[in-house]
């Protein structure tokens, strides 16, 4: 969706790699954790929180992606159907017009 770079490597070669120095290894075993916990973390949420609720949350931690990327997939990944993602995204901008215009 935009610009990136990537790197591959197959897993032979990544064994290799955790096997020549420890660091490598340690370095590995970090990013693993990482990346489980992340999705952990998104799998419970997607449980407790409401979809008003992970719409606001996501708007605070990302609102430049609101307009860098289609809302059908922000609206996926929130696990939201578009059109209510639309409909939040309309509401979130009608409050803060409101606010912006009380002050």
């Amino acid at each position: 969706m935009e610009p990136c770079i990537l790197i591959g490597i197959h897993k032979g070669q990544l064994e290799d790699l955790y096997h020549s120095d420890r660091k490598w290894e340690k370095f590995g075993r970090i990013l693993t954790a990482h990346f489980l916990l992340q999705q952990e973390w998104q799998i419970l949420n997607d449980a407790r929180f409401s979809p008003r609720e992970r719409f606001l949350y996501f708007f605070e931690q990302h609102a430049s992606l609101l307009h860098r990327l289609p809302q059908k997939y922000l609206a996926s990944y929130l696990k939201i159907k578009p059109e209510t993602f639309s409909r939040m995204k309309h509401l979130l901008r009608k409050n803060h017009k409101k606010t912006n215009a009380g002050t």
